[in-house]
């Protein structure tokens, strides 16, 4: 089942319309309209999910990433405005499943997937991931487009991703070109940043989140 989180009412309708053109199961999909944050926050089971998707988030500038503002999410009211952020990975967490993955686990790798056509929100992506992958909760996955053993899996909708050598997928969806991706790559960005972490856990206590 995939859940798509989207606080932009257009957004919500697209991506229905989506769903509905592709003749997609709804009972396979979940779209809510609420802020990723609240929705992992207070809302997705413990240890319950083996994938999370970020895919060009709204990248700020960094004058703007810096600024602060409320939100109900962190009780001293200062966020990093940029969703990649240290508080994110704390809650994603919380929600993965932990798995050594390979043919003989019950379930796939819990991942952590990335993209950006945005080149500093690229490298702040990969600093706040190195900092994660620094706890020895997560390890970066190699993300390969031009592997030639890589195969191919189906997902919902007919998505198709890169499988790795240990189950699961990298970068679910990622052949499908989103309209920021055409953008980006119309506004002459260069590569996109495909980003994908594994996290694997440490037998420590759950990161704690801040409750209101």
């Amino acid at each position: 089942m995939g859940d798509d989180a989207q606080v932009h009412k257009p957004g919500v309708g697209a991506a229905l319309g989506k769903l509905a053109a592709a003749n997609v199961d709804p009972r396979r999909v979940k779209v809510v309209r609420m802020d990723a944050l609240w929705l992992l926050r207070d809302f997705i089971p413990r240890a319950s999910l083996t994938d999370v998707c970020v895919y060009f988030p709204e990248p700020w500038s960094d004058a703007q990433a810096r600024s602060t503002h409320w939100s109900p999410c962190d009780r001293v009211g200062v966020v990093h405005r940029r969703i990649v952020n240290p508080f994110l990975v704390s809650l994603v967490e919380r929600a993965m499943k932990v798995s050594e993955g390979g043919p003989a686990s019950p379930s796939p790798p819990a991942r952590l997937h990335l993209r950006t056509d945005d080149r500093d929100y690229g490298a702040h992506m990969r600093a706040v991931m190195k900092d994660a992958c620094a706890t020895g909760r997560w390890t970066e996955e190699v993300v390969d487009e031009n592997d030639e053993d890589a195969a191919k899996t189906n997902g919902i909708g007919g998505d198709e991703g890169r499988c790795s050598h240990d189950g699961g997928v990298i970068l679910p969806g990622r052949e499908v070109e989103t309209k920021y991706e055409r953008r980006g790559i119309a506004s002459g960005c260069e590569r996109i940043t495909n980003l994908c972490y594994r996290y694997v856990g440490d037998g420590a206590p759950r990161a704690a989140v801040a409750e209101t």
